[in-house]
């Protein structure tokens, strides 16, 4: 799977691209076992989405990425789903992987970070670095509030423009001297080294199977790498292998907000560790 080219580029409506269909759409993403060629569409859920003054500068792509901008103290309920290429018809996948990055937030206390919530049944596992810096957590209820489960991956990291990944498939460490911002000023050194995998979650989604795995797993071909289960282990098959869609609630949680401003979610495929047969394998 790749992120395509992109196609549509006015999610809810609000632009840049306003005479588009109200989405973004990357295609051709991914291929059928029929040969099919199948896009990634992005849509608002439900509720309101609100962009930053400057969203153009990042909305829709940005290198090997898709990049969703979304307003300081606002909460983007985004829907994924693939869709057929030709027809528009939507499609089940049933093997793929997904992977949010650069998951942080601004260095002053109480300003922007960042905020993933996904449903517990949508997706088999999920990826991070053992060394992460996302504080991870369960819920008994919805990312809505309904009745289900869900987890979230909160940013704890102080982020900067020079440490924003360029390639999915090569997570890499930033050094204060590899960063301008970094090395023009001694005082922002103590938040290096940055490593762009500490701040990225996976996604893992696979054909259906008698039950999720339980426990974690660590592997001996990517010790530094961990691999949790997501559904409970009594779930067959998970909600994306029947209806092609998947929703992300993105929150810019911030006491002291900007009133124009924002953050950029960008996501990818697969990320620089990938999933094999239930064992973790280092690109």
């Amino acid at each position: 799977m790749t992120v395509g080219n992109l196609i549509y580029n006015n999610l809810g409506g609000v632009g840049p691209a306003f005479g588009d269909p109200e989405e973004l759409r990357y295609g051709p993403t991914i291929q059928t076992d029929e040969g099919r060629d199948v896009d990634l569409v992005v849509t608002v859920a439900s509720g309101d989405y609100f962009v930053a003054d400057d969203y153009a500068t990042f909305q829709g792509a940005n290198e090997d990425f898709g990049s969703i901008n979304v307003r300081d103290a606002s909460t983007a309920h985004l829907s994924f789903e693939f869709r057929d290429s030709e027809t528009d018809e939507l499609t089940e996948i049933s093997n793929f992987i997904f992977t949010l990055v650069d998951i942080d937030q601004n260095k002053n206390e109480g300003r922007h970070g960042e905020k993933l919530c996904v449903n517990s049944d949508l997706f088999s596992q999920y990826v991070v670095t053992t060394t992460t810096t996302l504080q991870i957590s369960e819920d008994a209820t919805t990312c809505e509030g309904g009745s289900g489960g869900s987890w979230s991956f909160e940013s704890s990291a102080a982020g900067f423009a020079c440490d924003n990944p360029t390639d999915a498939s090569f997570l890499k460490t930033i050094t204060c001297e590899e960063c301008d911002q970094c090395a023009s000023n001694p005082n922002l050194e103590p938040y290096f080294p940055i490593d762009q995998s500490d701040r990225a979650v996976m996604f893992v989604s696979r054909q259906p199977r008698s039950a999720a795995p339980s426990g974690n797993h660590i592997t001996n071909d990517a010790s530094t790498r961990v691999e949790r289960p997501i559904a409970p282990a009594s779930v067959t098959s998970t909600t994306l292998h029947r209806s092609g869609t998947v929703e992300f609630n993105y929150e810019i949680p911030c006491d002291d907000c900007s009133e124009t401003g924002g953050r950029t979610a960008p996501s990818g495929t697969a990320s620089s560790t990938r999933v094999e047969g239930g064992s973790l394998v280092q690109l």
